[in-house]
């Protein structure tokens, strides 16, 4: 989708998080994901924070608010057209 998107003129960041106590996973993401995956802390409880679960997708605008949120299994979502076009446009109304 990043790639749909940056070829319409949509210039977007994207990222994962990995969970707490999931830390003997992240090379796997890593070696999977096109873009960055940062390993979640104790401290920074970004997960807790945003009462994340796996897969979620946060979907935030140009200044940093929240604009979408789809609790859902990313990988599920996008694989019908229908949610697919729904993500996607959430990701173009936040832009």
């Amino acid at each position: 989708m990043k790639d749909d998107l940056l070829e319409e003129g949509y210039d977007i960041n994207v990222l994962a998080i990995n969970s707490v106590g999931k830390e003997s996973s992240i090379a796997n993401l890593v070696d999977t994901c096109s873009y960055p995956v940062f390993q979640d802390t104790e401290l920074e409880d970004v997960w807790g924070q945003h009462q994340a679960t796996k897969d979620d997708m946060f979907i935030y605008d140009v200044d940093h608010n929240l604009a979408s949120f789809f609790d859902c299994c990313a990988l599920s979502i996008l694989t019908t057209e229908e949610h697919y076009d729904g993500v996607k446009a959430a990701i173009i109304a936040a832009h």
